[in-house]
């Protein structure tokens, strides 16, 4: 089932909008390897089962002795729906270190993708297929309960594994998803070229965000904006308050929240801290109520 799944069209897929994967021993195969990939004792509540995974190393041109271009898939998935999901997601993964690891010697570092932008790609890819992956389906669901809760954006080196693996990727999903619809010339095939340093000298190695930049031509404020007031079309504000009021809104890295002061005569005063870099937008919904987006990155 899962071969005829990887075959039937979905590599095709991939391959079409991300790159082709690399036949690394060259044996004319891509291994798909079945095994348990989380334990009973692992699934702690509110954690995502590994599901699936793939190695950067096994797509690398020089690998080792147990190299190969290998796909794990956790053996317990079930259902047409699921493995089809989780078979993209990996499928893509796999493209996206073929493409950076095909990259000649001085070019692999700056085309180097972070996981955060590793995981968006996997994850639209992977609604392409299956638009109710059950896979993302309590993630996305986390994500619109309590958006300031999940940056789009984690370093590599977050060491706090459940939160990578969390709501964050479908803050993440969401984010490159509206990205892409917004620019329409722009393709998941850029994502893995790299991105040019910056006027001030900043970029370099996997920031995920110079590469956004370089491939919609648009800062990533600029493209933050217009995703959040894009989700506020579809969302309630998270909070309705007076102005008399005084409220704390926290904000986790690069995520947001939606507030809708009380319709009434004041002042509203935003206060943050300086290394917040706060972007605040202002949405006017006719006739007279005022809805306030907050957002930190």
């Amino acid at each position: 089932m899962i071969c005829t799944t990887a075959e039937s069209g979905l590599l095709g897929h991939v391959e079409s909008r991300v790159g082709p994967i690399t036949d690394v021993d060259q044996d004319e195969r891509l291994t798909i390897l079945l095994c348990r990939l989380s334990a009973d004792a692992d699934s702690r509540p509110g954690q995502e089962p590994i599901r699936g995974c793939v190695r950067a190393a096994d797509f690398e041109p020089a690998h080792g002795a147990f190299g190969g271009d290998i796909v794990y898939l956790d053996r317990t998935l079930s259902g047409h729906r699921e493995i089809r999901a989780v078979l993209a997601h990996e499928l893509t993964h796999a493209a996206v270190f073929s493409a950076v690891n095909g990259q000649s010697v001085d070019l692999r570092k700056s085309a180097a993708v972070p996981a955060w932008l590793n995981e968006a790609i996997a994850h639209v890819v992977e609604l392409q297929v299956c638009p109710d992956s059950p896979n993302l389906q309590r993630r996305f669901a986390d994500f619109r309960r309590t958006p300031s809760r999940f940056p789009v954006v984690i370093p590599d080196e977050f060491s706090q594994l459940a939160a990578r693996r969390g709501a964050a990727r479908a803050a993440g999903c969401s984010f490159l998803t509206a990205t892409l619809e917004g620019h329409p010339n722009m393709r998941l095939s850029d994502l893995t070229r790299g991105g040019s340093s910056g006027s001030d000298g900043s970029g370099g190695s996997g920031d995920g965000v110079r590469i956004l930049e370089s491939a919609a031509c648009t800062g990533f404020a600029e493209l933050f904006r217009d995703w959040t007031v894009t989700l506020l079309k579809n969302d309630p504000p998270d909070l309705e308050f007076s102005l008399s009021d005084q409220v704390v809104i926290s904000l986790t890295g690069t995520s947001f929240t939606r507030f809708s002061p009380a319709i009434e005569s004041g002042v509203l005063t935003l206060v943050s801290r300086p290394e917040a870099r706060l972007q605040v937008t202002i949405v006017e919904d006719a006739p007279a109520a005022t809805t306030s987006v907050a957002e930190s990155h």
